[in-house]
Protein backbone atom coordinates (compact mmCIF):
# COMPACT_ATOMS: atom_id res chain seq x y z
CA UNK A 1 0.00 0.00 0.00
CA UNK A 2 2.41 2.18 0.87
CA UNK A 3 3.82 2.01 -2.42
CA UNK A 4 0.87 2.56 -4.58
CA UNK A 5 0.17 5.77 -2.52
CA UNK A 6 4.38 6.55 -3.06
CA UNK A 7 4.05 5.92 -6.96
CA UNK A 8 0.83 8.34 -6.85
CA UNK A 9 2.23 10.82 -5.43
CA UNK A 10 4.98 11.03 -8.38
CA UNK A 11 2.65 10.84 -10.99
CA UNK A 12 0.67 13.87 -9.52
CA UNK A 13 3.95 15.94 -9.44
CA UNK A 14 5.25 15.48 -12.72
CA UNK A 15 1.76 16.46 -14.10
CA UNK A 16 1.27 19.20 -11.55
CA UNK A 17 3.28 21.91 -12.74
CA UNK A 18 5.96 23.43 -16.06
CA UNK A 19 5.33 24.64 -18.99
CA UNK A 20 5.42 22.54 -22.07
CA UNK A 21 7.97 23.03 -25.12
CA UNK A 22 5.43 24.68 -27.59
CA UNK A 23 4.37 27.25 -24.98
CA UNK A 24 8.12 28.15 -24.32
CA UNK A 25 8.92 28.21 -28.36
CA UNK A 26 6.20 30.94 -28.39
CA UNK A 27 7.12 33.16 -25.20
CA UNK A 28 10.44 32.83 -26.70
CA UNK A 29 9.02 33.92 -30.11
CA UNK A 30 7.26 37.42 -28.95
CA UNK A 31 10.08 37.85 -26.43
CA UNK A 32 12.92 38.13 -29.51
CA UNK A 33 10.23 40.26 -31.67
CA UNK A 34 9.96 42.63 -29.42
CA UNK A 35 13.90 43.46 -28.94
CA UNK A 36 14.59 42.96 -32.73
CA UNK A 37 11.65 45.81 -33.01
CA UNK A 38 13.55 47.91 -29.67
CA UNK A 39 16.94 47.37 -31.39
CA UNK A 40 15.86 48.15 -34.78
CA UNK A 41 14.84 51.93 -33.23
CA UNK A 42 18.61 52.50 -31.86
CA UNK A 43 19.90 53.92 -35.44
CA UNK A 44 16.86 56.19 -35.64
CA UNK A 45 17.53 57.56 -31.86
CA UNK A 46 21.20 57.83 -32.36
CA UNK A 47 21.08 59.57 -35.61
CA UNK A 48 18.32 62.58 -34.11
CA UNK A 49 20.48 62.44 -30.72
CA UNK A 50 23.80 63.31 -33.03
CA UNK A 51 21.52 65.80 -35.24
CA UNK A 52 20.24 67.87 -31.89
CA UNK A 53 24.32 67.62 -30.95
CA UNK A 54 24.51 69.47 -34.19
CA UNK A 55 22.31 71.93 -33.93
CA UNK A 56 23.20 72.68 -30.31
CA UNK A 57 26.73 73.63 -31.51
CA UNK A 58 26.20 75.13 -34.42
CA UNK A 59 24.25 77.75 -32.48
CA UNK A 60 26.94 78.12 -30.14
CA UNK A 61 29.16 78.73 -32.65
CA UNK A 62 26.98 81.48 -34.45
CA UNK A 63 26.81 83.29 -31.39
CA UNK A 64 30.21 83.09 -30.68
CA UNK A 65 30.96 84.62 -33.94
CA UNK A 66 28.45 87.06 -33.70
CA UNK A 67 29.75 88.62 -30.46
CA UNK A 68 32.98 88.68 -31.59
CA UNK A 69 31.92 90.60 -34.62
CA UNK A 70 30.33 93.18 -32.02
CA UNK A 71 33.53 93.41 -30.01
CA UNK A 72 36.13 93.91 -33.13
CA UNK A 73 36.09 96.77 -35.53
CA UNK A 74 34.59 95.64 -39.50
CA UNK A 75 37.28 96.41 -40.99
CA UNK A 76 39.47 93.66 -39.49
CA UNK A 77 36.54 90.83 -40.55
CA UNK A 78 36.31 90.63 -44.30
CA UNK A 79 36.11 86.75 -45.12
CA UNK A 80 37.84 85.42 -41.87
CA UNK A 81 38.07 82.02 -40.94
CA UNK A 82 37.49 80.36 -37.73
CA UNK A 83 38.35 76.62 -36.58
CA UNK A 84 35.83 74.92 -33.61
CA UNK A 85 36.43 71.46 -32.30
CA UNK A 86 33.00 68.92 -31.64
CA UNK A 87 31.68 71.09 -28.31
CA UNK A 88 31.92 74.41 -30.55
CA UNK A 89 35.47 75.66 -28.16
CA UNK A 90 36.92 78.05 -31.04
CA UNK A 91 40.52 76.84 -31.92
CA UNK A 92 43.49 78.82 -32.69
CA UNK A 93 43.51 77.20 -36.08
CA UNK A 94 43.33 73.69 -37.87
CA UNK A 95 44.48 70.74 -36.18
CA UNK A 96 43.20 67.03 -35.74
CA UNK A 97 40.71 68.20 -33.26
CA UNK A 98 38.61 70.18 -35.93
CA UNK A 99 35.24 69.68 -36.43
CA UNK A 100 33.58 72.86 -38.07
CA UNK A 101 35.06 75.04 -40.38
CA UNK A 102 33.66 78.44 -40.36
CA UNK A 103 33.57 81.05 -43.15
CA UNK A 104 32.31 84.69 -42.24
CA UNK A 105 31.79 87.43 -44.62
CA UNK A 106 30.85 90.58 -43.62
CA UNK A 107 28.67 93.32 -45.65
CA UNK A 108 29.49 96.52 -44.14
CA UNK A 109 26.47 98.79 -46.17
CA UNK A 110 23.63 97.25 -44.37
CA UNK A 111 21.30 99.37 -44.09
CA UNK A 112 17.82 98.84 -41.18
CA UNK A 113 14.25 98.10 -44.14
CA UNK A 114 12.08 101.54 -43.62
CA UNK A 115 9.13 100.46 -40.91
CA UNK A 116 6.95 103.09 -42.75
CA UNK A 117 6.98 105.83 -40.11
CA UNK A 118 11.13 106.12 -39.81
CA UNK A 119 13.14 105.80 -42.89
CA UNK A 120 16.16 103.21 -43.94
CA UNK A 121 18.84 103.68 -41.43
CA UNK A 122 22.44 103.36 -42.46
CA UNK A 123 25.52 103.42 -40.54
CA UNK A 124 29.22 102.58 -40.42
CA UNK A 125 28.31 100.41 -37.20
CA UNK A 126 25.68 98.13 -38.75
CA UNK A 127 26.58 95.31 -40.82
CA UNK A 128 25.43 91.65 -41.61
CA UNK A 129 27.37 88.56 -41.41
CA UNK A 130 26.99 85.83 -43.45
CA UNK A 131 27.96 82.69 -41.84
CA UNK A 132 28.91 79.05 -43.13
CA UNK A 133 29.15 76.23 -41.08
CA UNK A 134 31.40 73.36 -42.89
CA UNK A 135 31.51 70.09 -41.01
CA UNK A 136 34.38 68.41 -41.63
CA UNK A 137 34.62 64.46 -42.96
CA UNK A 138 31.97 65.63 -45.48
CA UNK A 139 29.51 66.73 -43.22
CA UNK A 140 26.60 69.50 -43.57
CA UNK A 141 27.01 72.55 -44.86
CA UNK A 142 25.02 75.02 -42.79
CA UNK A 143 24.75 79.03 -43.35
CA UNK A 144 22.80 81.73 -41.05
CA UNK A 145 22.64 85.29 -41.35
CA UNK A 146 22.75 87.73 -38.58
CA UNK A 147 22.39 91.46 -38.10
CA UNK A 148 25.16 93.05 -35.94
CA UNK A 149 25.37 96.82 -34.27
CA UNK A 150 28.59 97.52 -32.64
CA UNK A 151 28.89 100.86 -30.37
CA UNK A 152 29.90 103.89 -32.01
CA UNK A 153 33.54 103.80 -29.92
CA UNK A 154 34.83 101.12 -31.95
Amino acid sequence: MRSSSYSRFLQQKSHAGGFSLIEVVIALGIVAFGLVSVIGLLPVGLQSFRQAIDNSVTTQIVQRVVDETQQTDFNTLANTVYYFNDQGTMLSGTSSQTLYTVNVSINKSTAVPSDGIVGPYSSANLATLSIQITQAGGGATRTASAMVARTANQ
